[in-house]
């Protein structure tokens, strides 16, 4: 039976000691006709996700890069499923939390048993420059984040650089982003820049910003428009080796 729903005056942000299950999940195969409505995403108190990969749901779930995903198989990144998830009546979890309750979503429907590694992987660095950071902290340090991506343009409400990373590596780039900033504060920004063929490839149907052929590319971008770079470098990450994984069972 569904979760009774409680008015959002009521809710309160459920900590990590908390339960970090949810009290009702639903797992389905997603039709193609989904194909242009897909991603994850926190709607009310549900986690949902749309026509996304197995695969998807870990990388969201851990805040990793497809390549450091170890011995998957074929289907993890080729079949798609419709996942929500709704926790229990009267609490609103954080987004670290979510991810916690994602995470034992895959060890129940899925059946997903792994174990941590490390590799030294390619990888971009995003840290503060020379000059210092040129953009404020959110006002409302307790707000609710969000984001909005377009090739050239990224709106980030609310956010730490750890959030903006993990962004980074599922959305924009096609490796890891190491967050080195040291700065734990959310912030507010908007970043444009002139995209190229390699950004992107990760993600469905983006819209194309307009207006940004006279735009400087990613890294000057960030330098100029935030006090921030990105730099391409190897480094030792951790990695997620897989030992069994199966389709999910039936709602």
């Amino acid at each position: 039976m569904d979760a009774q729903s409680v008015p959002a005056t009521q809710m309160k942000e459920q900590s990590t000691e908390a339960n970090s299950s949810f009290s009702v999940i639903r797992v389905k195969l997603s039709p193609d006709s989904e194909a242009d409505d897909w991603g994850i995403g926190i709607r009310g108190r549900n986690l949902w996700a749309v026509h996304v990969t197995t695969e998807e749901l870990i990388q969201w779930a851990y805040g990793i890069n497809s390549r450091q995903i170890e011995h998957a198989p074929s289907w993890l990144a080729t079949e798609h499923f419709d996942f929500d998830g709704l926790p229990d009546a009267g609490v609103q979890p954080s987004r670290d939390l979510y991810r916690t309750m994602l995470q034992a979503a895959l060890a129940e429907r899925f059946a997903l048993k792994f174990h941590p590694s490390q590799k030294s992987l390619p990888v971009y660095v995003l840290s503060v420059e020379d000059g210092g950071l040129k953009i404020p902290k959110s006002v409302d340090q307790g707000a609710k984040s969000s984001w909005g991506a377009h090739r050239g343009w990224l709106s980030i409400q609310g956010m730490t650089f750890g959030d903006v990373a993990r962004l980074m590596q599922r959305t924009i780039f096609d490796r890891p982003v190491l967050d080195r900033t040291g700065l734990a504060d959310r912030y507010t920004f908007i970043l444009k820049w002139r995209a190229d063929e390699t950004q992107f490839a990760q993600m469905r149907d983006v819209p194309e910003e307009t207006g940004t052929e006279d735009v400087e590319d990613i890294y000057t971008a960030v330098r100029q428009q935030l006090g921030l770079k990105i730099e391409a470098k190897k480094a030792l990450v951790p990695t997620f080796e897989i030992e069994s994984v199966s389709r999910p069972s039936a709602n």
